[in-house]
């Protein structure tokens, strides 16, 4: 498990039979909201995108990893121009 969470977060490998998993096992995990955003964005969901990832940097122990997640979530914000949420994750 822990080398499919590691492809997900450094290559964006997920799948929704991942997802799937994650929300019936570790619902409130913070892999549960990673998964989720990786599928938002390769649909080009980019706001879905963006609040799984704000959602999953919130959840998360890891200052590295929690800071990966918080770009991800600025940049998905970007993307899709909501310019108020990205001044407002900067901010936080």
């Amino acid at each position: 498990l822990a080398n499919i969470r590691e492809q997900v977060i450094e290559h964006g490998v997920a799948s929704p039979a991942l997802l799937e998993w994650q929300r019936e096992n570790e619902p409130q995990s913070m892999w549960a909201a990673v998964a989720a955003a990786r599928i938002s964005e390769r649909a080009g969901a980019n706001l879905e995108a963006a609040r799984s990832y704000r959602s999953a940097a919130m959840r998360c122990d890891d200052y590295e990893l929690r800071q990966k997640l918080n770009k991800q979530s600025l940049i998905s914000f970007a993307h899709c121009g909501t310019w108020p949420a990205v001044i407002a994750l900067i901010e936080s």
